[in-house]
Parts: C-alpha cells; sequence; structure tokens
C-alpha cells in the first residue's frame, strides 16, 4: 500500500470516528428508510435510530400479507393530514415496553394533526403495547380506528390528544382478545363503538 493511500484510509478512519462519537444515538444507514410512505408490500422491521420516522403526506398502507414491526423506543412522526392503515391483508406489530415505549405523534402537536391509524386486518400478529398515539383525528378520523373484521391486542397504551374519538370501533365484527390498562385523555370523545 501506498503513504498516499494509508493517509486516505486513515483521514476516513478519523472522520468516521468523529461522526461516531458526536451522534446522538445510532445514525441511520443505508439499511433504514426513515419514511413510512405509499403501500409497503413487503415485511418491515423499524428499529431505534437518531432520528424519528415520517409518515408521509400520502400515508401508508401495510398490505399483501406483509407484517410493520416497530421496536420498543422508536417514534413516528405523521406530516399533516397522514394515516397508516393496515388494511385486511396487512399486520402490525407495535410492541414497545415500559421504559421504551412506541409514539405515533403528529409533527403538528395540536388535536388533528395527522390522521391517526386505522386496522382494519384481523391478523393475530396485531399488537398495539405500550405505545402513545398523538394528535390524531384529521379528516374525521380518530387517534386509533378499528373497522372491518379488525383484531388487535391493545394493552397499556395511552391515546391522546385527539380531534376525535381516541378510539373508534366502527364494526360489530371487531375483535380485541387484549384490552387492559389503556388510557384515554383530551380527546373530543374517548371510546365509540359506533356499529
Amino acid at each position: 500500500m501506498t503513504k498516499r493511500g494509508f493517509a486516505t484510509i486513515s483521514t476516513l478512519g478519523i472522520a468516521l470516528a468523529v461522526v461516531a462519537c458526536n451522534s446522538a444515538g445510532p445514525p441511520p444507514s443505508d439499511d433504514h428508510d426513515l419514511t413510512l410512505c405509499a403501500s409497503i408490500r413487503a415485511d418491515r422491521s423499524l428499529t431505534v435510530v437518531s432520528e424519528p420516522y415520517i409518515l408521509c403526506a400520502a400515508g401508508a398502507n401495510v398490505r399483501d400479507g406483509a407484517l410493520l414491526t416497530i421496536e420498543p423506543g422508536v417514534t413516528i412522526l405523521a406530516t399533516e393530514g397522514s394515516g397508516l392503515r393496515i388494511t385486511s391483508t396487512g399486520a402490525l406489530a407495535a410492541v414497545g415496553t415500559a421504559d421504551d415505549p412506541i409514539a405515533f405523534w403528529g409533527e403538528v402537536e395540536e388535536p388533528g394533526g395527522w390522521g391517526g391509524i386505522w386496522i382494519e386486518s384481523d391478523d393475530e400478529r396485531n399488537e398495539l403495547r405500550f405505545v402513545e398515539v398523538a394528535y390524531g383525528g384529521a379528516g374525521d378520523r380518530s387517534n386509533l380506528e378499528l373497522s372491518s373484521n379488525a383484531r388487535v391486542v391493545i394493552t397499556d397504551s395511552v391515546f391522546r390528544d385527539g380531534a376525535d374519538h381516541g378510539l373508534r370501533v366502527t364494526s360489530s365484527l371487531v375483535t380485541l382478545p387484549g384490552f387492559a390498562r389503556n388510557e384515554f385523555r383530551d380527546n373530543l370523545m374517548s371510546l365509540s363503538t359506533g356499529m
């Protein structure tokens, strides 16, 4: 190796070390697309990175058998008017912990800042545990809306500051095999079973 090649590699190593030491957390890498947008048609996992994930204005639809897994401590910021829809063929596993909850917040921190989460899937993998959903309710939606024959376990979660309902159930076919220790606060209405 030439002296010039060694100097280039050494400089690169120092630059990487400086970037790693100045980071507030794990840096985003090529493996981390921080945007949720349009159709999610293959399994995807969101892991903790130094920045929040962004739900784009068009929103995202989980479909075609895909599972969206969200790990403890992840934050998703939803752009104004967007929403996350879990279609009848998709699934959502958002399982946080007491120390590292998962956050779905609107970029606009006021009720109705985004559309919220809409689940119509009956997939047994659907679960919200230690999740906080805030500032939803745009376009006559709720922080969380369950429709069709949705099946989801919801425990230890907070639904707050919604322009409409904290949780709205719109079908008598919805199943909640686990529903405990959830908190609803500062929504226009807490719960609705408008079936």
